[in-house]
């Protein structure tokens, strides 16, 4: 079954009441720019509760320079799972994978390879990179090379979640942020959504932000969503 994983993008105050209410529902959480700059101290923190943390920081530099981050930060904050963008190309996503694998076993967190920000669409590629060919096919793409550079998994948006795993396999992990319970009218900044319920099965890690932390009752929202991917 796909797994929920809750964006912790909001003031530390409010991640410590996130993670004490959605204690029994919730076993992975998002760690962004914002809190890990101002409060990193909160890895260590969900680590102690039995938690899980996907620190999504989006790497994105030159060969060594990331392959020393991902060493850094693994020994010293033990995330679960790391972020880094696949437009720093082969080398550095190689780099990443040795410095992963250098590390002790029980250490080595997951990599996740960023394809497309699900908050561009065509027309920024276009605008960007003078890129014409279709975003899903720059989607794949990239996904196919970050699975041979030996990444354990890609993050995209719902819409080319199923054209992944047909061209990746099951095995190859995803991260889909943008998903929402269809029932519910909720806006967000990202660009490329989709339904959870549509792609429940076919996902991996499912990101869910303002539509739980935002909720009137965050653990009752959770639950929404959990039953809806069962």
């Amino acid at each position: 079954m796909a797994k929920i994983v809750v964006a912790l993008d909001v003031e530390i105050q409010d991640a410590h009441k996130l993670i004490k209410v959605l204690s029994k529902e919730i076993e992975y959480y998002k760690i962004g720019h914002k809190l890990f700059t101002n409060n990193p101290e909160i890895l260590t923190e969900i680590n102690a509760l039995g938690k899980k943390v996907f620190l999504d920081l989006k790497y994105h530099d030159i060969p060594s320079v990331v392959g020393l981050a991902i060493k850094a930060v693994t020994e010293k904050y033990k995330p679960f799972a790391i972020t880094l963008h696949t437009s720093g190309g082969p080398k550095m996503m190689q780099e990443a994978v040795k410095a992963k694998n250098d590390l002790a076993k029980d250490l080595r967190p997951l990599l996740f390879g960023v394809t497309v920000l699900t908050s561009l669409g065509a027309e920024d590629l276009k605008a960007l990179y003078g890129i014409t060919q279709p975003l899903e096919d720059v989607v794949i793409n990239l996904a196919k090379t970050a699975r041979t550079c030996g990444l354990d998994g890609i993050v995209c948006s719902g819409r080319e979640l199923p054209l992944v795993k047909k061209e990746c396999g099951k095995e190859f992990l995803t991260l889909v942020p943008g998903v929402q319970l269809a029932a519910e009218n909720f806006r967000s900044d990202q660009n490329r959504t989709a339904s959870i319920e549509d792609l429940a099965g076919i996902g991996d890690y499912f990101v869910i932000g303002r539509q739980i932390t935002g909720a009137s009752n965050p653990a009752e929202m959770a639950g929404k969503i959990l039953n809806a991917i069962k």
